[in-house]
């Protein structure tokens, strides 16, 4: 899904005004989110993370992250294998 193209957007999404996912567990989340931020733990992606501008997503599995952490980009399906993370939920257009 394509993420609304207003400077409103972009402002609002930066900011959280649209709201968040945490994740936690191994579980598969999927939405429409525009970052990816550590909580107070480390964090470690599953197979399953893609989106529509991530390109050779694959690439993250495994890969463990350090709080802090940010990853910018259309993500649609999250899944970690360890710590937490939080995820900023952006409107589609």
């Amino acid at each position: 899904m394509a993420i609304s193209s207003s400077p409103q957007t972009y402002l609002g999404a930066s900011l959280g005004a649209f709201g968040s996912t945490i994740i936690t567990g191994t579980g598969i989340y999927t939405g429409n989110w525009c970052a990816i931020r550590s909580l107070d733990v480390n964090f470690t992606f599953g197979q399953n993370v893609s989106g529509d501008n991530i390109t050779n997503g694959i690439y993250l599995t495994g890969k463990g992250f350090a709080a802090p952490t940010e990853i910018l980009g259309n993500f649609t399906r999250i899944q970690l294998i360890t710590g937490a993370c939080q995820a900023f939920i952006v409107p589609t257009a």
